[in-house]
């Protein structure tokens, strides 16, 4: 398809530059694209078709007015000629896809696991918890107690826990906030 266009452009120039610039009767009746512009390029299909329109013509200066060696008829016909050696689909069977998928979701997931697992880890999260298992510890004793009628019997080992514990917490809430 491009190069049908790129051919039908060396062939409407050269019926543009006939009628205007009353340029000299060619036997190819095409003005060669590398006669029109500086640079010629392309990417894949492009490619091929840019290298043969810029392919020298290693007679040019003594036996051909000519300066490149192709026009863009001839990427068509070699297109024509070599599309099914170039493109052509390729047949996978319906497990073989499954597979395929199965394991780039699973290694994606392996991924996405081990990311979030690392970036949400909470620095020293054992020892966070078990201070806040020493503070409901002490506060469920103290209930206990309340309802028994026992309200202020605490012993020292009991208030150096409790007073530990809430240190910690209070230093885990100020570094969150």
């Amino acid at each position: 398809m491009t190069a049908e266009f790129v051919s039908y452009m060396e062939q409407y120039a050269y019926t543009v530059a006939k009628r205007e610039l009353c340029i000299n009767d060619r036997a190819s009746m095409r003005i060669a694209m590398p006669e029109m512009f500086d640079l010629i390029a392309g990417s894949e299909t492009g490619a091929i078709i840019a290298t043969t329109l810029v392919l020298p013509n290693p007679d040019y200066p003594d036996s051909s007015s000519q300066k490149n060696k192709y026009f863009a008829d001839t990427a068509v016909t070699w297109f024509a000629n070599n599309t099914d050696t170039l493109y052509h689909t390729m047949i996978m069977s319906v497990w073989t896809k499954i597979l395929i998928s199965l394991v780039f979701i699973i290694i994606f997931g392996i991924l996405v696991y081990k990311g979030t697992e690392k970036y949400y880890t909470v620095a020293d999260f054992d020892s966070k918890f078990e201070d806040l298992k020493t503070l409901l510890r002490y506060r469920k004793k103290e209930a206990k107690k309340q309802k028994k009628g026992h309200e202020h019997e605490k012993s020292s080992v009991e208030e150096e826990e409790l007073h530990t514990a809430l240190e910690n917490i209070h230093k885990h809430v100020d570094a969150v906030f």
